[in-house]
């Protein structure tokens, strides 16, 4: 095989190497990397194969969060995973971040992303070639499949055709948004369309009430893509009065009340499967609804917001919050009895260990718990300010009270809010 016209490969160049199977692929990877660039060191997975995401890097749980929120992991079900439990697609993610992770500055993936669907493909495409550029690593990825190159946009590309002198070409600038954006298409939905992907968010449970749910479809899916779920704003949030300047304090409580009711709405969830994510699908469906919302204002509040970025690329500015007392009494209690991190994200492991501890600790951490979650969910539901009796173990509350808790061990939530022309209210 013969590439002499190829021209060393400058540093954090994206290297294509393309052609069915037995065309050369493997020869001409040979030849490739004798043109990398010099000093380059080649990245070797480091992850602990047998220990859950979260743990496997032996770091803090904060940064192993934001390298897995990088790639598209980004929920906690995944993350308290070992990488055996993994689908295809989640298990090239993460080796990807592995890849990433490591010291080495060249990424070589041989069969990269071989095995997946070609609309998965695609979206790990598109966030692979973000990832390794925002890096400044140069990679060099070899597959048989040539639908991947507009999504990738490679400095470089190698077909190999059987020929002794491979085809080389290259590329435009990488594209703003992945080529399934394209066939993405934007819709009101119904509440079956939440319970489709509600299985799909860390938050357990159901908004506490309904506005109005949008919906992004996309044609080789039979189910929607991406859900927003807005509802009806709580009456009163410092945070809100914060980023309005005091436009819902106007004296009159029955006043306040219809202002807000009639002029915020709170996106109270968001969700997009597996396979999508880190597309930029969160924020176009964001920007999707809010166009077609009638409201001065949509807010959330996330303990999401450390690790993406999603909001602010939809427009919403962000206001960090401090922890209220029920919040910041449980982290401490948690600090107090040296939770691993993973506990702190599984709440199924989190039940498990409470109930290991003494009697009288294992009665405050259910407490600490239950104020929790009335602080967070109950109270808008009862208008109660102080938390009932803590339930016996078996009510039917206790595992959206421990996935909540679960949630905010290892984060802060962050308040979000978009400011949206409300013609009624000019």
């Amino acid at each position: 095989m013969n590439l002499s016209h190829l021209k060393p490969i400058p540093a954090g160049a994206l290297v294509f190497v393309t052609g069915p199977s037995g065309s050369g692929k493997t020869q001409a990877l040979s030849i490739i990397s004798d043109l990398l660039p010099p000093g380059g060191q080649l990245a070797q997975p480091s992850i602990d194969l047998n220990r859950p995401l979260i743990d496997g890097w032996n770091i803090g749980p904060k940064e192993a969060i934001q390298r897995l929120t990088a790639v598209g992991l980004g929920d906690p079900v995944t993350w308290v995973r070992t990488p055996g439990e993994l689908s295809v697609g989640q298990a090239q993610r993460l080796a990807l971040a592995d890849l990433l992770a490591s010291d080495g500055n060249v990424i070589i993936i041989d069969e990269f992303l071989a095995g997946l669907d070609r609309l998965t493909a695609k979206a790990v495409a598109w966030t692979t070639q973000r990832a390794i550029r925002k890096a400044g690593k140069t990679a060099v990825l070899i597959t048989a499949n040539d639908d991947l190159i507009e999504d990738l946009a490679p400095e470089i590309v190698i077909t190999c055709n059987w020929s002794p002198e491979p085809v080389i070409g290259t590329t435009d600038d990488p594209l703003p948004s992945s080529t399934i954006s394209r066939e993405i298409s934007y819709r009101k939905g119904s509440t079956m369309d939440w319970l489709a992907l509600k299985h799909l968010h860390y938050a357990a449970g159901n908004p506490a009430t309904y506005h109005s749910i949008h919906c992004l479809d996309h044609p080789e899916c039979e189910g929607p893509v991406a859900v927003m779920v807005l509802s009806y704003p709580d009456l009163h949030s410092a945070a809100r009065n914060l980023a309005t300047r005091g436009r819902y304090l106007t004296g009159n409580q029955n006043e306040n009340a219809k202002r807000v009711n009639r002029e915020v709405r709170r996106m109270s969830r968001i969700v997009v499967v597996p396979e999508l994510r880190q597309t930029g699908l969160a924020a176009r469906l964001i920007r999707e609804a809010a166009s077609k919302v009638d409201c001065r204002y949509i807010e959330t509040s996330t303990a999401m917001g450390p690790f993406t970025s999603f909001c602010e690329r939809a427009g919403f500015q962000s206001i960090p919050q401090e922890r209220s007392r029920p919040e910041g009494d449980w982290v401490g209690f948690l600090i107090e009895n040296s939770l691993p991190a993973i506990t702190a994200l599984s709440s199924i492991a989190l039940a498990e260990w409470i109930s290991k501890l003494s009697v009288r600790r294992t009665r405050t951490g259910r407490q600490l718990i239950w104020a929790l979650y009335h602080h967070l969910v109950l109270h808008r539901r009862t208008r109660k300010k102080k938390p009932s009796r803590v339930p016996p173990a078996d009510d039917p509350q206790w595992p959206d009270a421990f996935a909540l808790a679960a949630v905010r061990a290892t984060s802060r939530p962050t308040y979000y809010i978009m400011p949206i022309k409300h013609p009624e209210s000019e």
